[in-house]
């Protein structure tokens, strides 16, 4: 259990980023006997380990020589934090600072006075990409001193687009500055940076607790705990149980959503994942006895029924400013009110309540509608209802 508490801390320092984590479990693979899979190229279905590298996802299975059933790990490779703005240079009051934005489900107060570096990939106008991790204290997000914030210690408010951004030196800050302090450390041009994916990460490194060292505090255990599990186990398991094929996926943006050109939804699969069952036939003519097969389409019949709504709240409409016209004109309800509800020809407007739906009627109370009922009514030609109570 310690070896394991140990090679999981190593695993954690290694990968600050996605990009890191997917390298690290690459190599990882590569010393266990697996061998890399290019999407472009054709596919190996010779027994034996595989993995399969995209961006910040990895994929890795053990190949069996006959069909299986597919046994997969699924964990992510993302983490939250502070991610760098496309246009990372900003500063304020004499400080040089680089804008950046919650990522994730970050606590932001747990991002305050510590020392952070910076790491991701950068991506160069030939095509090819540069991991970078600069893994030393580079960045800082201050918190304001007591003396100046009496009340921090009954509530902290952060505001993320000012308080969250980390200062990095002094003076005025120019466009370009960040890129080219990375293209330096990178040994690569700047003009030759195209485009960067860069987060902030903590340096403080993982570390055993308690009495006789059963804790383990880390940075990133959301989810590169499950990453590394998922890296052990597949290992162990690739040649235990030979009537399943194993397999990991590593995903990435899986803490904010599916909804990005890293979709949680898995962008790659081993064939066998892939195949699905083919559509079922159209039904065709059924013989006599015979009971035809219910294939019924759901979201066509949600489409004709939301497509009816609109009309019936529009003809509701529609009768509501005629009758009310024709009661204004010569005092009788409407005829199309008087088919619908001949026994409330005097009370045309509860007719018409009486078609929406029961969470929006008007409701009134039960006394004053008795006392409705015997004060009778009349309209005239403005329009505007009077009352007039029956002598004695």
């Amino acid at each position: 259990m310690a070896d394991l508490a140990l090679d999981l801390a190593d695993f954690i320092s290694a990968s600050p980023t996605p990009y890191h984590a997917v390298a690290e479990a690459a190599a990882r693979l590569t010393a266990a006997g697996f061998t890399e899979q290019v999407e472009t190229a054709e596919w190996d279905t010779t027994p034996g380990g595989r993995y399969l590298v995209r961006d910040g996802t990895v994929l890795a299975w053990w190949q069996r020589g006959d069909v299986s059933p597919l046994r997969i790990f699924a964990a992510h490779t993302d983490s939250p934090t502070l991610k760098v703005k496309p246009l990372p240079d900003t500063g304020a009051g004499g400080w040089r600072q680089v804008a950046v934005e919650v990522y994730g489900g970050a606590l932001w107060n747990s991002w305050l006075d510590r020392d952070l570096g910076l790491a991701g990939r950068l991506s160069l106008y030939d095509g090819t990409s540069v991991l970078v991790d600069v893994a030393r204290p580079l960045l800082r997000v201050p918190q304001l001193a007591i003396h100046l914030d009496r009340s921090v210690n009954q509530g902290l408010t952060l505001d993320a687009q000012q308080h969250l951004l980390p200062i990095w030196g002094l003076g005025s800050y120019a466009e370009g500055d960040l890129l080219a302090f990375l293209a330096a450390e990178t040994d690569v041009d700047a003009g030759e940076i195209a485009a960067h994916d860069l987060v902030v990460h903590d340096l403080t490194p993982p570390a055993r607790l308690g009495e006789h060292g059963e804790l383990l505090a880390a940075p990133r255990l959301d989810n590169l705990s499950s990453v590394h599990a998922g890296i052990t186990s597949l290992i162990a398991a690739a040649e235990r149980d030979p009537s399943a094929t194993p397999a990991l996926h590593g995903l990435h943006h899986a803490a904010i959503g599916s909804a990005t050109r890293h979709p949680r939804r898995p962008p790659q699969l081993p064939a066998p994942a892939r195949a699905r069952p083919p559509r079922p036939a159209q039904p065709g003519p059924v013989a006599q006895g015979q009971r035809q097969p219910a294939l019924r389409h759901r979201r066509p019949r949600r489409r004709r029924v939301a497509a009816r709504l609109p009309d019936r709240g529009r003809r509701i409409a529609v009768l509501r400013r005629e009758e009310h016209r024709a009661l204004r004109l010569d005092g009788r309800p409407d005829h199309r009110d008087a088919a619908r509800h001949p026994d409330r020809r005097r009370r045309h407007p509860r007719a018409v309540d009486a078609l929406r739906p029961r969470a929006v009627r008007r409701r009134r109370p039960r006394a004053s509608r008795r006392r409705l009922d015997r004060i009778p009514h009349r309209r005239d030609l403005s329009g505007i209802r009077t009352r007039r109570r029956i002598p004695g």
